[in-house]
């Protein structure tokens, strides 16, 4: 199973991120092409990307994440659009977390010692709170080398909801748009208590 933990928007939310991308696609032009948009409905804030994790430790996996994490409950908003990395050929167009990045990053450090004691493997890089919105396809790094300028100057009205959860996701990604299904949820400490999905 390919896995990894990470944080969703709420459906209003979601409704305005399609909205932003949209605006993000016009306001690139034919450039706007030259990218593979992620659909809002997958969208979501990366906090552990576990890879492929055997079936058989699923079990083990739950149990190490837990049920509660101990940051509660707080507001979280993306803002304004940049690309990744910093400087050379854009790879990747993601959107800023503005407010709850600290959560976010609590969160992100909480749940990697959780995994670490549990003999999980974690990545090493450095964690930037973000959630990616489009890749540039290959062989197309001419066609976006004005990207940054361009992705600058759109909107950046911020899309805000509140988060009470962390959910471990199981994906799929054998058709031509990746499936992503729920399989444990880690509540906030907080938050009203939810049950934990199976597979």
């Amino acid at each position: 199973m390919r896995l990894f933990l990470a944080i969703k928007l709420d459906r209003p939310a979601e409704a305005q991120l399609a909205r932003r991308l949209l605006e993000l696609q016009r306001a690139l032009g034919d450039t706007a092409d030259a990218l593979r948009w992620t659909p809002a409905a997958n969208i979501h804030a990366t906090l552990h990307f576990l890879g492929e994790i055997d079936v058989s430790r699923l079990e083990a996996l739950r149990e190490a994440l837990g049920t509660r994490v101990a940051e509660p409950s707080f507001e979280m908003s993306l803002g304004g659009a940049g690309v990744f990395p910093a400087s050379g050929a854009p790879r990747v167009v993601w959107l800023a977390v503005m407010k709850g990045a600290e959560s976010v990053a609590n969160i992100h450090r909480e749940m990697g010692e959780r995994l670490t004691r549990s003999r999980f493997a974690v990545e090493k890089r450095a964690f930037s709170p973000h959630v990616t919105v489009a890749r540039i396809r290959d062989r197309e790094s001419r066609r976006t080398k004005h990207l940054r300028e361009r992705l600058a100057v759109v909107d950046a009205a911020p899309i805000a909801w509140i988060v009470e959860c962390v959910t471990l996701f199981r994906s799929d990604l054998s058709g031509a748009v990746p499936r992503y299904e729920a399989a444990h949820e880690i509540r906030l400490s907080n938050s009203t208590d939810g049950s934990a999905s199976r597979p």
